[in-house]
């Protein structure tokens, strides 16, 4: 990690904190006990078909292109294609069960939907039926509310073949080890995944997922944000709202200037999770942007815990390696201890 790199992360931690008190973290302790509970096979991703408003974008790769893609999906304008017996949308491949039929775009209930189906972009309200055996592909944002950043889970990423990430919360890192059912999200595409039904399906369905391979790149994160933040543990939130912190922790994550290349993800002793998926990172903390039209969350990096093989991904893009202690030095200027 360069020199510059360095200065700026100690002048940002011992000249920058919180200039007053904040109202967010006393918004978020009372939603504590609304603490949402990720759904199995994409009940959670089929029923918040939400707006996201995503503020400007500026891309932090000067490595690179420069640029952010001008076509970088987002979950307002959800758009998927279905050829070739996959499901695809923003580079993301999805394989469909052999002779599952393909609902699009609808509004059901769970009694409307048969078994054994692909659902894409289909909203599910409701109704007093079990879940049936169907797959889902429909839009992925960052969890927010309006005026706050919601409490998030913790992050696990798998690296697939090209350097896209998939990202699983503990929740969802359990359903897909176990089966019958798996959810995991690709926040490039703004996509979530789901499938319900035989482990071989589940897997077979797991395993096939593909996406368009990247070049390394630097992280690419919002202009502006209103507020920010940073999911430690399921006990341990930071939030600010003073515009001078969320600066100084944008221009942390700006000047990391180590793009992660092929093959160096995962790291050996890597955690199996099924078939060929390791975990490329683990309990990553979360670090939340919202956007400054709507105040949703409009970003998420992912920030690993410790200082072994340790890296950062943008759910906007881009995946950096990371200086010892940076995690600690981001907490620093957020008020932690």
């Amino acid at each position: 990690m360069t020199e510059r790199i360095r200065a700026l992360l100690d002048e940002a931690v011992a000249g920058v904190g919180p200039r007053s008190p904040d109202p967010v973290p006393e918004v978020l302790r009372r939603g504590r006990a609304r603490r949402r509970r990720l759904a199995v096979a994409g009940t959670a991703a089929a029923v918040a078909v939400a707006v996201f408003a995503v503020g400007g974008i500026v891309a932090a790769n000067r490595g690179t292109s420069g640029k952010t893609p001008a076509s970088r999906p987002s979950s307002e304008h959800f758009e998927a294609t279905v050829s070739g017996g996959y499901v695809r949308t923003g580079g993301l491949a999805v394989p469909i069960p052999p002779g599952w039929p393909v609902i699009q775009d609808k509004r059901l209930t769970y009694c409307e939907v048969p078994a054994n189906v692909f659902l894409v972009n289909v909203a599910m309200t409701d109704a007093p039926c079990g879940p049936t055996r169907h797959a889902f592909v429909g839009p992925w944002r960052p969890y927010g509310t309006p005026a706050s950043v919601a409490e998030l889970a913790l992050i696990n990423e798998v690296v697939l073949p090209g350097g896209q990430p998939l990202w699983l919360s503990g929740n969802e890192l359990a359903n897909v080890r176990a089966a019958p059912s798996a959810s995991v999200n690709a926040p490039w595409a703004a996509a979530s995944i789901s499938i319900r039904g035989q482990r071989p399906q589940v897997e077979a369905l797991l395993r096939g997922i593909t996406a368009n391979p990247v070049p390394p790149a630097r992280l690419t994160l919002p202009e502006t944000s209103p507020a920010v933040q940073l999911s430690v543990s399921a006990e341990k939130q930071l939030t600010s709202a003073d515009p001078a912190v969320i600066e100084q922790v944008r221009a942390l994550l700006a000047a990391l200037d180590q793009p992660v290349r092929p093959g160096e993800l995962p790291c050996p002793g890597a955690t199996k999770v099924t078939g060929t998926w390791k975990l490329a990172g683990t309990d990553m903390a979360a670090l939340t942007f919202t956007d400054p039209i709507g105040h949703l969350a409009s970003a998420e990096v992912a920030i690993s815990a410790g200082d072994t093989c340790a890296f950062a991904t943008s759910s906007l893009g881009g995946r950096v390696h990371l200086p010892a202690g940076f995690l600690g030095r981001v907490e620093q200027l957020l008020g932690g201890r």
